[in-house]
């Protein structure tokens, strides 16, 4: 199926869950909820039980920078495995229908944060580069086993395909934490496995279906600042459209051949190669002389004399008129005599010293 920016942003516009959607923000709202809140519905559900969280989905192009969404996320060997997270940036849509929900849905947000945040300093959901801005989103790559819920069967923890180098440390997490694979579908919405993921993601148009969390940050050391932090946790990745392939290289492509280097075609084709010629620098224009009628110019050769400019002459209104021809009486060159002159019609002339 062809992909379609308008007919898409259509359905979302319809969709109640939709965060670019006018209206959005005044179906939810925070409740407390562990050491921080939750974003909940504000509607509770016809069979009397408590609001769910509220799920919000987002639409953005995913940045090529900061893009940690292989089996081990932003884990590193500084770092402890457990707390590790699935990481990526959304920017505003390549699509120029969906761009059009781009600021609503970041206003939106902007609006949910100001009615629970006690300070200025709301961070790590929102991201600012200069005029741009982008949304960070996470997701945690274990979580803690709870001792009182049954184990679900799928939690293979050994089986998580991280480098050989972190193995020890997962294995240290078998008895304590669970793995929460990336839930992915691809553009045909066909799941993708843990490995593909980091390829599949990479510049392309995701729609993000996500929870909301907010804590408030005290830090003990008081030249640290208090901030309100927030987070958009993933939930489930759909892959609306892949990213557009780069041009390859014309170099590479003619490399995979290894029959000499790439020649790039020149102004005009030459049979042996040759550069085209260079066209020669203009003489200097000097005043005309006294002597010389309105309108002429002339040129200082080589030898300081002055003669008749070869190109054109101006006329009195400005405008180019062609030059005489040559004359074939040249004066055998100025260097003659000191005393002979061409006068302006080409004839020569004894002057007295």
């Amino acid at each position: 199926m062809t992909f379609s920016g308008s007919t898409l942003r259509n359905h979302l516009l319809h969709t109640e869950a939709y965060v670019g959607r006018p209206g959005w923000t005044s179906t939810v709202g925070w409740k407390a909820d562990g050491k921080g809140h939750t974003l909940f519905e504000n509607r509770a559900p016809e069979d009397g039980s408590p609001p769910p969280p509220a799920i919000g989905i987002l639409l953005g192009q995913v940045s090529e920078d900061r893009l940690y969404v292989s089996p081990t996320g932003t884990h590193s060997s500084f770092s402890i495995l457990a707390k590790a997270k699935f990481q990526f940036t959304l920017e505003q849509p390549l699509d120029p229908d969906l761009r059009l929900d781009w600021e609503p849905t970041l206003r939106n947000l902007e609006h949910i944060q100001n009615a629970i945040a006690s300070t200025s300093e709301k961070q790590h959901m929102i991201l600012r580069s200069g005029t741009a801005r982008s949304l960070r989103i996470s997701a945690p790559v274990f979580e803690e086993k709870d001792p009182g819920a049954p184990q679900p069967d799928d939690d293979d923890i050994l089986s998580w395909p991280i480098p050989h180098q972190h193995q020890d440390a997962l294995h240290a997490l078998f008895d304590t934490h669970r793995v929460l694979p990336l839930i992915v579908y691809d553009e045909h919405e066909e799941y993708v496995p843990p490995q593909q993921v980091p390829a599949k993601l990479r510049g392309a148009l995701l729609e993000v279906h996500c929870r909301f969390r907010h804590y408030h940050i005290n830090p003990k050391n008081p030249a640290e600042k208090e901030l309100d932090s927030f987070s958009a946790v993933v939930e489930q990745i759909i892959i609306r459209q892949k990213a557009t392939p780069k041009t390859p290289s014309p170099y590479r492509q003619h490399f995979k051949n290894r029959k000499g280097p790439l020649k790039l075609n020149s102004e005009r084709s030459t049979s042996r190669g040759e550069q085209p010629p260079i066209a020669p620098v203009a003489s200097p224009i000097t005043q005309p002389s006294a002597s010389a009628p309105h309108g002429s110019t002339q040129r200082a050769d080589a030898t300081g004399c002055s003669s008749p400019s070869s190109a054109s002459t101006l006329s009195g209104e400005g405008l180019e008129e062609p030059a005489p021809p040559n004359d074939k009486r040249k004066a055998d060159n100025c260097l003659e005599s000191p005393i002979r002159k061409r006068s302006t019609r080409g004839n020569v002339r004894q002057d007295q010293p």
